[in-house]
């Protein structure tokens, strides 16, 4: 007992943490992959697959179909189609509308999931800033393969 209140009233603590996407936390790395690849000059229009690729939670939490608005939030298949489809994450992008257009339904059926064990945990503490690429593997990767077409 002694462990758990013995600082008790000396010592204070609050996390606050910015969270960019209405979305899983875990599937923030995933939407940032994909805005990059957009960024870089991907068009929805050239992807003829992508496959995540990332730890357990990743996909324990988001390797799912999508039915509704709550699915989507959850869903790295509908964090990928938003990305590229639209190049945000907003609420918009996760709304009714948008979750149920036959285009990010085509390009959602498009991407699948796999685990990959070199990729570190999707949620680890980060103290004053990400660790860089040097010091630890990527929480997931984004591999699309382009149709050619346009």
């Amino acid at each position: 007992m002694g462990a758990i209140t013995g600082k008790l009233g000396t010592r204070w603590s609050w996390r606050a943490h910015y969270k960019p996407y209405p979305a899983g936390i875990v599937m923030h790395a995933v939407i940032d992959a994909c805005l990059q690849l957009r960024a870089q000059g991907l068009r929805a229009d050239q992807v003829a697959s992508v496959t995540v690729r990332g730890d357990q939670l990743l996909l324990a939490r988001g390797d799912r179909a999508v039915a509704n608005e709550r699915d989507a939030k959850v869903s790295n298949q509908h964090c990928v189609a938003a990305a590229l489809l639209r190049g945000a994450a907003g609420v918009a992008e996760f709304a009714a509308g948008f979750v149920a257009d036959p285009a990010t339904a085509a390009l959602r059926a498009k991407v699948t999931c796999e685990l990959d064990a070199s990729c570190r945990a999707a949620l680890q503490p980060w103290r004053c800033a990400p660790p860089t690429a040097a010091r630890s593997p990527p929480p997931c990767t984004i591999h699309v393969a382009a149709s050619g077409t346009r």
